[in-house]
């Protein structure tokens, strides 16, 4: 995270991924859309509005689905992201988006994360 607080995006990014990756493999449903959280996080940063929206969708979902709750500074961090995305898209493209990613399962949201 602190790769991340620093602008630091390709770092953050690489250990994002990494995180994500330990996470899905020992199976912590939490953690691992924590990390497609983090992971849409520094695509909102770097202008990838479109896949932050999708990511962003997906773990809205997830949480719903899941009953994941998070604590309030969680919540506002996933607002930012989202209002970020919402503002880079414009209203029309960030709901189309969004509804796609709400669609994903979260194998899919992780394999869209990790770029396979």
């Amino acid at each position: 995270m602190v790769a991340h607080q620093q602008q630091h995006y390709s770092e953050a990014q690489r250990q994002y991924r990494q995180s994500l990756t330990i996470a899905v493999d020992i199976g912590h449903v939490g953690a691992t859309v924590i990390g497609l959280l983090h992971l849409a996080a520094i695509d909102a940063a770097e202008g990838r509005a479109e896949r932050a929206a999708l990511l962003l969708g997906a773990v809205a979902a997830l949480n719903q689905s899941l009953r994941i709750t998070h604590d309030p500074s969680e919540t506002r961090e996933f607002d930012e992201h989202v209002a970020l995305a919402r503002a880079a898209l414009g209203a029309r493209a960030f709901n189309t988006a969004w509804a796609r990613g709400q669609a994903l399962s979260l194998d899919q949201a992780v394999a869209l994360a990790l770029d396979k």
